[in-house]
This record gives structure tokens, C-alpha cells and sequence, in this order.
């Protein structure tokens, strides 16, 4: 049923059932799992340099560990992973990602609720509305 399952990671502890749970399809349905993490790039032109890019530089090493942790829980379970940092809108890069791999099924993690979900926006609404494959939202107590 899925060959390709993507899996988005931020690092924050609200994503670790999603975490779980791709790496259970995955390894159920012998599907890859593709971890992705998208450094958010929107304001970050309104920083001035040096502080840019010592904020980028520590955005990618969240994402590095993100991506690596995931990994190696995944392999850990025998799970084929694939793992990519890109510079973009998080929806943006998810989307994108979904159509140019094939992708069979995306686990989301809601980690965000109450008032700063409706302030900081919702990832996990728009991928659920413009997503092509079908969506499985993890919220953040279900390990």
C-alpha cells in the first residue's frame, strides 16, 4: 500500500508519536521512510549579519540532529530512511517534496495547540487541505 512515506521533523519532543508511528508504517509496509526538515527561511532577511548566520547556522544543526535522531530510531528498526535538510516554507517544502518523491502517505506530528496554533499558523491544516496523498496526524500524547 505505501512505498514512500514522508515523515517532516522539527525537533521538538511534540513530534516524537509521528516519529513512531512512520517508523511502524514504514516498517509494516516495507515502505522508505523519508525524513524531511525545512529550515524556515521567511524573515530571515531582516536579521543582519553576523546574526544571520550564526541563526541559520544553528537552525541547521537542529535540523541535522532532528534528521539524524529520526534516523537512527528508524534504522534501528530496519527501516530504509532517507533524510533531507532544505532551506524553505515549511508547507512549501512538504508539498513539494510529496509530488517530486513519489510519496505514498505523509505523518505529520501536531505539536502546536490553543492560541499559538491560530498565531504562528498551521502547518498541519494546510498540508492536510492541499496535500495529494492521504495525511495521518499524530497529535502530540499519542506514542
Amino acid at each position: 500500500m505505501y512505498e514512500h512515506i514522508l515523515l517532516p521533523v522539527d525537533g521538538h519532543e511534540g513530534t516524537a508519536g509521528a516519529v513512531e508511528h512512520a517508523i511502524d508504517l514504514a516498517k509494516t509496509y516495507g515502505a522508505s521512510l523519508h525524513v524531511l526538515f525545512a529550515v524556515e527561511v521567511r524573515g530571515l532577511d531582516l536579521l543582519e549579519e553576523p546574526n544571520l548566520g550564526k541563526f541559520r547556522e544553528e537552525l541547521e544543526a537542529e535540523g541535522a540532529s532532528a534528521l539524524e535522531e529520526a534516523e537512527v530510531r528508524a534504522e534501528d528498526e530496519g527501516v530504509t530512511t532517507v533524510t533531507t535538510l532544505v532551506h524553505d516554507d515549511p508547507r512549501e517544502a512538504i508539498l513539494s517534496y510529496t509530488d517530486e518523491n513519489d510519496i505514498d502517505l505523509i505523518v505529520l506530528g501536531q505539536g502546536r495547540e490553543g492560541l499559538s496554533r491560530f498565531l504562528l499558523g498551521s502547518v498541519t491544516d494546510r498540508i492536510v487541505r492541499e496535500a495529494s496523498v492521504p495525511v495521518l496526524v499524530v497529535g502530540a500524547g499519542e506514542d
